[in-house]
C-alpha cells in the first residue's frame, strides 16, 4: 500500500511539475504586459497609444526616441507623425553626438523612412564617440545597412578588441561595466551562431553580467543599484534567445531580473533610479524597452534591435519554437588582482534621450545615462547647525508676539485679531527652523570629522578641455584648482577630499546621491552637459580611471588625485 502511495505521489509530481512551470511563465508574461501598459497609462496620460504617438511624442521626437523604437517593435501604428517629425528635427538641427545620431537614424528605419540622413549617420559616426558610438553602428549595419568605412566584421572585430580581461567592456577605464557590456552583447548578438570568436567573447560577457548580479535580482553601477542596469542586461539576454527569467545564471537568492527590476516600481506605473526615490524618466523608458524586448522574446519574433521593417536577407531568424540558451558554464570569476582600481565619478542619465554618461548608463544613453535620479543638492557643504541663532530667534518671535498679544487684549480688540498675530508668529517660526541662513565663512566651513592623519596626497582640478576659455566660469588657464597637497585621514574617498578642499578653498561644489555613491555634478559652477551632451566631471587617481564611485574609492597616502572637465566621454583628455 505504501508503494502505491508513493508512486501514485511520484506520477502527480512528474504531471503537475510542468504545469506549475507554464503557470509560472504565464505569470512572468502577465507581469511584463502589465508594467508595459503601466508605464504607456503613466506617459500618455490615459491617451491611447496611436495619440501618444502623434500628440506627446512626435511634439518632441529628440526626446522620445526610445519610446517610439520600441513601439515600432511592439504593434502595429502609423508612424507617419513621429517620423516626420524626426526627420524634421535631425534636418533643422546639427546633432554633434554620434552616438545620438545614430539612436536618430536606427529610430528612423523603424519607422520605415529612406531618408538619407541614415545613410549619412553612417559614413560620419562610427567609432567617433568610442564604444557606444561602435554599438550603434553595429546596430545599424545589422539591418542590413552599408557604409564607405565599415562593415559587420570590421565592427565586429572593433568592439571585440574593447573587450576588458574581465569579460566586460566599458566607456572609460580598464574594467568593465553591466550596461556597456549588456549593450556590446546586443550589438555582437546576431553573430552567436556564426562566429566562434564573437560567441567566446560573448560567453564571457555572461559570466561576467552573471557575477556581477546582486542578490535582490537587480544590478549596480557606479556604486548604485537601479533598474537600468538591470533592464540592459534583460534586453541582452533577449537578444541572444534567453529567457533571463528563467535562466539559473540570471537568477540570485531566488530572484529574477523582473524581480530585480520592479524594486523600483512606483504606484503610478513608473519607476525610480534608486529604491525609495521618485519618478526617473530614464529608468521608466528603459524598463519599456526592456520589457517589450523581452516580450518578443516570448513571441518568437526578432531580437528588438533587429528592426522589422528592415529584414535584409541573411539576417538572423527569430527562434520558432522555443527559446534557445547558450550552453555557458558558469564558473566562479576572479575579480581582477589589481592593487588601486581608480574610479571615474558616472556622469548619470537624466533623460534617455541624452547620450553621453547616461548611455553608458543605459540604452545607449546608458551611460547619460545620467544616473541620478535624486534631485541635485546645492546645499551647503555642512550640515546646518541648529544650535546658532534659531533658538533665540524663536524665543524673539514668541516674546514679540506675546508683546503684541497682551497689548491686543488690552485694548479689547477681537479674539479674530489675536488669532492672526498667533498664525504670523507661528509661521516665522517655521520659516526660522526650515530656512537655513548662513554666512560665506559657515557656507564653506569643512564640517568632516578628521581622523589621524595618515600622509598626503596631491589634488588639482582642471577644465582645460573646454574649447571655449571664454565661457562663464571657465579660467582662461582651464585651472580651478592647481595641485594642492592634502592631508588624509584613515577612510577618506576622493569624494571627502573634494568636498574638504572645496570648502577649504571656497570653491563651488555641487553633488547628488547616496552616502558612498555621491555624483558630482557640478565644480566652480561648470555643470555637466554645459558643453554638449557628452560633457561632465571625471576624475583619476595616480592616471588610472575606474568605474568606482567617487564616494566609494578610499584614498592612500602618495595618491595623485585629478578632477578633469571632459567635453567628450573622456575622449578629449590627454
Amino acid at each position: 500500500m505504501r508503494n502505491k502511495v508513493i508512486a501514485i505521489g511520484v506520477c502527480l509530481l512528474i504531471f503537475l511539475l510542468p504545469l506549475w512551470s507554464v503557470a509560472a511563465d504565464n505569470s512572468a508574461a502577465d507581469e511584463v504586459n502589465a508594467i508595459i501598459n503601466g508605464i504607456i497609462a503613466q506617459q500618455s496620460g490615459g491617451k491611447t497609444v496611436q495619440q501618444w504617438l502623434d500628440g506627446p511624442l512626435a511634439d518632441a521626437p529628440e526626446a522620445s526616441e526610445w519610446y517610439a523604437l520600441a513601439l515600432c517593435q511592439y504593434g502595429e501604428y502609423d508612424l507617419s507623425a513621429y517620423e516626420a517629425a524626426l526627420t524634421a528635427y535631425v534636418s533643422e538641427n546639427t546633432v554633434h553626438a554620434a552616438s545620438s545620431r545614430q539612436k536618430y537614424a536606427l529610430t528612423l528605419v523603424a519607422c520605415g523612412s529612406t531618408h538619407p540622413y541614415i545613410g549619412t549617420v553612417l559614413n560620419d559616426s562610427i567609432g567617433k564617440q568610442g564604444l557606444m558610438s561602435w554599438v550603434f553602428g553595429l546596430h545599424l549595419l545589422n539591418n542590413g545597412y552599408t557604409a564607405a568605412e565599415h562593415t559587420v566584421d570590421s565592427v565586429t572585430k572593433r568592439l571585440l578588441s574593447l573587450q576588458h580581461e574581465d569579460g566586460g567592456w566599458s566607456v572609460t577605464g580598464n574594467y568593465g561595466d553591466t550596461d556597456a557590456t549588456a549593450m556590446a552583447v546586443q550589438a555582437l548578438a546576431p553573430q552567436y551562431k556564426s562566429h566562434a570568436d564573437v560567441a567566446a567573447a560573448i560567453d564571457r560577457a555572461l559570466v561576467f553580467l552573471s557575477g556581477k548580479q546582486n542578490p535582490e535580482g537587480d544590478y549596480a553601477s557606479y556604486g548604485v543599484a537601479n533598474p537600468e542596469s538591470t533592464a540592459q542586461v534583460l534586453v541582452a539576454l533577449a537578444a541572444l534567445g534567453v529567457d533571463g527569467l528563467v535562466d539559473e545564471r540570471f537568477i540570485k537568492n531566488g530572484n529574477t531580473l523582473l524581480e530585480g527590476i520592479c524594486r523600483y516600481r512606483l504606484s503610478d506605473g513608473s519607476f525610480s533610479h534608486t529604491l525609495g526615490g521618485a519618478y526617473n524618466p530614464t529608468a521608466t523608458v528603459q524598463v519599456f524597452f526592456a520589457m517589450v524586448a523581452h516580450r518578443r522574446l516570448l513571441e518568437n519574433n526578432a531580437p528588438i534591435y533587429l528592426l522589422d521593417a528592415r529584414n535584409p536577407a541573411g539576417l538572423p531568424q527569430p527562434p520558432t519554437t522555443t527559446v534557445n540558451k547558450p550552453t555557458t558554464t558558469i564558473q566562479a570569476t576572479a575579480k581582477p588582482t589589481t592593487t588601486r582600481p581608480v574610479a571615474t565619478t558616472a556622469v548619470t542619465p537624466t533623460s534617455a534621450t541624452t547620450t553621453a554618461w547616461s548611455t553608458v548608463t543605459t540604452a545607449a544613453t546608458s551611460v547619460a545615462t545620467t544616473y541620478s535620479s535624486a534631485a541635485p543638492t546645492a546645499a551647503p557643504l555642512t550640515e546646518p547647525s541648529h544650535n546658532d541663532y534659531r533658538p533665540w530667534a524663536t524665543v524673539a518671535i514668541a516674546a514679540v508676539a506675546a508683546i503684541v498679544g497682551t497689548v491686543l487684549l488690552l485694548m479689547r480688540k477681537r479674539a479674530k485679531d489675536l488669532l492672526i498675530v498667533l498664525v504670523i508668529a507661528a509661521v516665522l517660526i517655521g520659516g526660522v527652523w526650515l530656512l537655513d541662513i548662513q554666512s560665506t565663512d559657515a557656507y564653506y566651513q569643512n564640517s568632516d570629522n578628521a581622523g589621524d592623519t595618515i600622509g598626503e596626497i596631491t589634488l588639482s582640478i582642471r577644465c582645460d578641455a573646454i574649447p571655449d576659455k571664454s565661457a562663464a566660469h571657465v579660467p582662461d588657464d582651464g585651472v580651478l584648482l592647481p595641485t594642492t597637497t592634502v592631508s588624509i585621514a584613515e577612510g577618506d574617498t576622493v569624494y571627502s577630499v573634494l568636498r574638504a578642499v572645496a570648502a577649504e578653498n571656497r570653491l563651488h561644489l555641487e553633488t547628488s546621491g547616496a552616502a558612498g555613491a555621491e555624483y558630482v555634478q557640478g565644480i566652480g559652477n561648470i555643470y555637466e552637459f554645459d558643453f554638449g551632451d557628452l560633457s561632465g566631471w571625471t576624475y583619476t587617481v595616480n592616471g588610472e580611471k575606474t568605474l568606482k564611485s567617487c564616494g566609494e574609492y578610499r584614498l592612500s597616502p602618495g595618491d595623485t588625485v585629478e578632477w578633469l572637465y571632459t567635453c567628450n566621454l573622456g575622449d578629449d583628455l590627454k
